[in-house]
C-alpha cells in the first residue's frame, strides 16, 4: 500500500447551494448543482449530470445521461448507478458503479482485467481495498463510512483516480 495519496483536485468547502463547472477529458463540460444540504459536502461538486462522453456509452442508449464521476487523468468514468449512496448501504440498494474506462491505443491494454480500488475516507485516514474481477465494469462498491471518499485505481496497467460522496445510511 503506498504511503503517498493522490487528490483529485481542490475540494470546496460550501456553506450554501452553488454552481460548479466541471471540466473532463476532451473539453467536456457540465454544469452541476452542488448543495451541503443533499449530505454529501465538498465532495458533491464532482459528480455531474447529464450525457456521458460517447466513449463512455459502450452498450448503452443514444444519448445516455446519469450521474457520473471523471477520474482526474481523463482515463475512467464511474457512472453512479442508484446515486446517491450511503454507508453502510440500505437494504437491497447497494452502491453500484459501472466503471468506463477510456479506450487505450491498440493492443496498449494488458489482459490483466482486474480492477484495483484503494479507497481512503478524505479527512477520515480509513482505506480500504476492493477488487473488481472482469473490471472496468459494473460493480457493488459499498464503503463502511459516510463522507467524501478518494478512490485510486488501477486496471491493465493504467491508472486514474475519483472522488464519490456517501451520504449517512
Amino acid at each position: 500500500m503506498s504511503s503517498q495519496r493522490r487528490r483529485v483536485g481542490p475540494l470546496i468547502a460550501l456553506s450554501a447551494s452553488v454552481l460548479v463547472a466541471c471540466s473532463g477529458p476532451a473539453g467536456y463540460r457540465a454544469v452541476v448543482s452542488a448543495s451541503p444540504a443533499a449530505g454529501a459536502g465538498p465532495c458533491a461538486s464532482v459528480v455531474a449530470r447529464g450525457e456521458l462522453p460517447e466513449w463512455a456509452r459502450a452498450g448503452l442508449a443514444p444519448g445516455a445521461s446519469a450521474p457520473h464521476v471523471f477520474g482526474a487523468r481523463g482515463e475512467m468514468v464511474a457512472i453512479l448507478l442508484g446515486y446517491p449512496y450511503s454507508a453502510p448501504a440500505r437494504p437491497g440498494r447497494p452502491s453500484r458503479i459501472l466503471w468506463a474506462a477510456r479506450p487505450g491505443p491498440a493492443g496498449a491494454d494488458r489482459p490483466s482485467r482486474v480492477l484495483r480500488i484503494e479507497a481512503t475516507l478524505v479527512g477520515g485516514g480509513d482505506v480500504v481495498i476492493r477488487e473488481v474481477v472482469n473490471g472496468p465494469g459494473p460493480s457493488d462498491i459499498d464503503l463502511p463510512a459516510p463522507g467524501c471518499w478518494h478512490l485510486d485505481l488501477s486496471w491493465s496497467g493504467r491508472t486514474d483516480a475519483v472522488n464519490i460522496p456517501y451520504e449517512a445510511g
